[in-house]
């Protein structure tokens, strides 16, 4: 009888083992490819705001700061000369484009506003659109949201220096009453004519501002270091003037990047006939019929307080929306008289 043969029989664990097995000797496959790249996400404009601009801020806020810190204190008769030169040097159509210009750098410190008009710079077609449209109607950089916090920095800021060199102008012209105790001031400034032809030349002069203060107006610009501003300063509400609407327009083309050199065929129109330059032409006429008429020094020292300080300070708060002032030419000669205040009535009893 042969023998039985018996085939090897592997139970269903032995399967699994042999297959785990041979499994992890097989290659593993490769992983999957890693997803492709987001697109960048848009970023908004560089602000660009040109370096004339930029000039024209810082000058106009340095005469501010000379003109305002004119003081009654005067010595002699050169001293008189030397502060009414200091404030005497503006030309009305070079300081009405400093007021914009400063404008446009006190805007660009309102957060919510310079947040608001980035939001509208993060595409290249649409921020050029809107850049037009801002150039073809200032008016509408007052509707986004901020616009009125600026505007009402903007206002706040130009009616704090109109108001100090109008108070400052006051003190000045009041001197010339008291200063007529000292005889210098009773004698008469040599050369008069040549007196009133230096005040025109100087008037003339393109005032620039220093290398330091250019700078410290373009980090103000970019946000760099903040400008020195009124801290409780409310909002304002439309409708503005127009160097305030005019500035917060400038502001938002730097925003959108169209306010650099390149730029100037959009910016230079903002600049051009500022009503408020009336008010400046005729306070600086006021000035020059005063010089021409002024003899004695304390005639110039009234000349000084009333015409290029007061009146100046006057032009600059109508142009923060101040009611129009009543600029008027006020001869020197009222200087010789001693202002007399107005007498007490005294009240009866049973009043």
């Amino acid at each position: 009888m042969a023998a039985l043969k018996f085939k090897p029989i592997l139970s269903g664990a032995a399967v699994g083992a042999l297959v785990a097995v041979l499994a992890g000797c097989a290659t593993p496959p490769p992983p999957p490819a890693p997803p492709a790249p987001l697109p960048p996400a848009p970023a908004p404009a560089d602000l660009t705001l040109s370096p004339a601009i930029i000039q024209s801020a810082a000058a106009y806020q340095a005469f501010i700061a000379r003109s305002t810190a004119i003081k009654p204190d005067f010595a002699n008769g050169d001293d008189v000369e030397h502060r009414l030169q200091t404030g005497e040097s503006f030309d009305p159509a070079i300081m009405t484009r400093g007021e914009i210009a400063f404008a446009a750098v006190v805007a660009l410190q309102e957060p919510t506003f310079v947040a608001e008009i980035r939001n509208y710079s993060m595409n290249e077609s649409a921020r050029a659109e809107l850049a037009r449209t801002i150039a073809a109607d200032p008016n509408y950089a007052t509707g986004f949201r901020g616009a009125n916090a600026a505007a009402g920095l903007i206002i706040a800021a130009m009616t704090t220096q109109g108001q100090g060199l109008q108070d400052e102008g006051e003190a000045v012209r009041l001197s010339a009453y008291g200063v007529q105790r000292q005889e210098w001031s009773k004698v008469f400034v040599p050369d008069l004519a040549g007196r009133l032809s230096l005040a025109k030349t100087t008037s003339a002069n393109v005032p620039t501002a220093s290398t330091e203060d250019a700078e410290r107006e373009r980090q103000a610009a970019i946000g760099y270091a903040p400008l020195l501003l009124p801290v409780h300063a409310p909002a304002a509400s439309p409708p503005y003037p127009p160097a305030v609407v005019r500035g917060l327009a400038i502001a938002a083309l730097a925003l959108l990047g169209h306010a650099g050199e390149a730029d100037a065929a959009i910016t230079e129109p903002m600049f051009a006939d500022p009503p408020d330059q009336t008010c400046l032409n005729m306070a600086k006429l006021n000035l020059y019929q005063c010089l021409a008429v002024a003899k004695p020094y304390y005639e110039d020292i009234f000349c000084l307080g009333q015409h290029a300080m007061k009146d100046t300070g006057q032009c600059l708060r109508m142009a923060a929306g101040a009611p129009p002032p009543a600029v008027e030419f006020i001869p020197p000669t009222q200087s010789a008289k001693t202002p007399v205040k107005p007498v007490k009535k005294r009240r009866k009893k049973g009043d």
